[in-house]
């Protein structure tokens, strides 16, 4: 049985504290400045798409198709959190995440109506690591524009609470932005249904994006259609 590896590392950057030099990895962090979750399986762990650090300081991560973790600030897995620091439930092809401000995770992934669709799926957890039963579906909101593909690559958390979920859509691609309510439903002053969809001209999708604090949205991408058939990357 192949194993991966899920590689979490915490970088101190201030040398006031005597235990590192700037932008040296941290000793007291699981002795190496490094921490490694070996995860049995045939998909693989990372590249870890997320990491984010709760009111206490602890750090929650996931892999691509493992996760979410929690970890104490030392670096070991945080026994309060799901099953010895190991939320329960799924993920497929992870791709961000964020924590709410009560420190739920939430984790946006993918999969396949049918076999064929490509759709959006966003799950939580709550602060305890237990799927969350009452956000969407069992704990995860489909986002299926069917019979257009749709990807979701970035998402956050405004400070009323509302998700936001930025990707691409369609073929050729699209700008996506879809807005949730704290309860997984679409968010109908949003968009057209909690959806937007912009297209400026070729292939072009959202892989980021920042909240301003005047409500606005700035988001990073790509705009090059040989992107989208690999014959190049965003840089």
């Amino acid at each position: 049985m192949k194993r991966s590896s899920l590689v979490l590392g915490l970088v101190l950057a201030m040398a006031t504290s005597g235990l590192a030099a700037p932008l040296e990895l941290d000793p007291t962090f699981d002795g190496d400045g490094r921490r490694s979750i070996f995860v049995p399986g045939a998909l693989p762990a990372g590249p870890a798409p997320g990491i984010a650090v709760t009111g206490d300081d602890k750090i929650v991560t996931t892999g691509r198709y493992s996760g979410p973790y929690r970890f104490n600030t030392d670096g070991t897995l945080d026994g309060t959190f799901g099953t010895g620091g190991v939320a329960s439930g799924s993920i497929i092809d992870g791709r961000a995440m964020a924590l709410q401000a009560d420190g739920s995770v939430l984790v946006v992934h993918g999969g396949a109506v049918g076999g064929t669709t490509q759709v959006i799926l966003v799950t939580r957890w709550d602060a305890t690591g237990v799927i969350d039963s009452t956000f969407g579906t069992a704990g995860t909101v489909t986002i299926n524009l069917g019979p257009l593909d749709s990807y979701g690559e970035a998402i956050a958390v405004q400070p009323d609470g509302k998700i936001l979920v930025a990707g691409w859509v369609g073929f050729p691609e699209d700008l996506l932005m879809v807005r949730l309510e704290s309860d997984g439903t679409l968010d109908a002053t949003f968009g057209t249904g909690g959806i937007a969809i912009t297209d400026l001209g070729t292939e072009e999708g959202l892989l980021d994006m920042l909240l301003l604090p005047d409500g606005r949205i700035i988001a990073v991408g790509v705009y090059d259609e040989s992107f989208f058939d690999g014959t190049s990357f965003p840089t």
